[in-house]
């Protein structure tokens, strides 16, 4: 696998963790001026706080203001959001900086858990991270993204790439927990909006600072990926996104719009036709009624106001006895904003304007067709 790479921080090699939270080192993963990076702290073992959201350049400016907030158990986003959030979503991303895996590994010390990892990178189970992280009680390893066409910039968060980016995780935990069980990848860190700790910052159940170092090339530059070249290292091929309807569904629906179309359309006829029927106009008991789902009719099938409130008149005034100014108005003003959106079935309209079994016959050309059976 072609392997490209960047000269970031050319001191990553070090293996001594500073003695502070260091923002430089997630200027390794938000390498995007229009990125945000989101803080977070956990003072308690059941609290969580939000700490905010921030672009790169602003990190080194507000770390020593928060140094006191940073110092223990504080983590950052792994991936940049589109706003300044609190607590993003997948939907709010804008870059997707680094695929990663958390690897528990209780039973094993920190040498152990990377000599495992080395050895599986050495066999091609898994390729070369760019980054480790010692978390204190266990291992991440990171796998920093670039874009395919701005190689300075992480990989932007389209849905076809989270989708890809989703599936290379899937896959990175699979070989791992296939080959070293014992390193116990975590099933429930696969997520794009993932955070992890601050290196420089103490993990306050072991008492120890969290430390990130690179695994560098001969040249001593960074590795960083494209989400093709990791999916070609596991074996995957992209796909195109899949629509939410058919995720939701499990198959593709037509389109819904000019189902609806057509069904407004069908029962403004069936009005007409009953309207036809009884001569143009309304006897005295349902007259109000059939201006009300005249007015919501040709709103559903978009006729213009001016428009709805001539029909609904002339309609008004075929009316026996003929209704007022006032009545037409009033109808017309009831169909507006929310009202206009209610959904008035055939069935509905019949018992209003009281539809007896002759018209019914005339008008069954025109009702909707019953549903089959689930």
């Amino acid at each position: 696998m072609k392997e490209f790479t960047t000269a970031l921080a050319e001191d990553s090699t070090t293996f001594f963790p500073p003695s502070e939270p260091d923002f430089s080192s997630l200027l390794r993963f938000h390498r995007a001026r229009d990125g945000f990076c989101t803080l977070h702290r956990k003072p308690t073992a059941d609290s969580f706080d939000n700490l905010g959201a921030y672009l790169p350049e602003e990190l080194e400016q507000i770390f020593p203001s928060m140094r006191e907030e940073l110092e223990r158990d504080s983590y950052f986003s792994v991936n940049g959001y589109a706003f300044p959030l609190r607590r993003g979503k997948t939907k709010h991303l804008r870059y997707l900086n680094s695929c990663y895996a958390d690897l528990d590994s209780y039973g094993l010390s920190a040498s152990e858990a990377l000599g495992k990892t080395v050895q599986a990178m050495g066999e091609g189970i898994i390729p070369s991270a760019s980054l480790f992280g010692l978390s204190g009680r266990g291992l991440w390893l990171f796998w920093l993204l670039r874009d395919a066409t701005e190689p300075d910039l992480p990989q932007r968060a389209f849905p076809e790439k989270r989708l890809l980016y989703s599936r290379i995780q899937r896959a990175l935990y699979q070989r791992v927990k296939k080959r070293w069980p014992e390193l116990e990848p975590d099933a429930n860190a696969l997520d794009s909006v993932r955070v992890t700790r601050i290196p420089g910052s103490t993990n306050g159940k072991s008492g120890t600072k969290v430390l990130h170092f690179a695994s560098l090339t001969p040249e001593g530059r960074l590795r960083v990926y494209t989400l093709p070249e990791l999916a070609d290292f596991l074996d995957l091929e992209e796909k195109a996104s899949v629509p939410a309807k058919i995720l939701r569904f499990g198959r593709r629906l037509p389109n819904r719009r000019n189902g609806w179309i057509a069904r407004w359309a069908k029962a403004l006829r069936w009005f007409e036709t009953l309207r036809d029927t009884r001569g143009g106009g309304f006897a005295e008991g349902c007259r109000h009624s059939a201006l009300y789902c005249y007015a919501n009719l040709l709103r559903r099938n978009g006729v213009k106001e001016g428009e709805v409130y001539n029909r609904v008149a002339e309609l008004g005034r075929q009316c026996s006895p003929p209704l007022d100014a006032v009545a037409i108005v009033g109808a017309v003003i009831s169909t507006q904003g929310l009202q206009a959106t209610i959904h008035i079935s055939t069935a509905r309209m019949a018992a209003m304007l009281k539809v007896t079994s002759e018209e019914e016959a005339v008008l069954a050309p025109f009702a909707p067709k019953a549903r089959a059976p689930r």
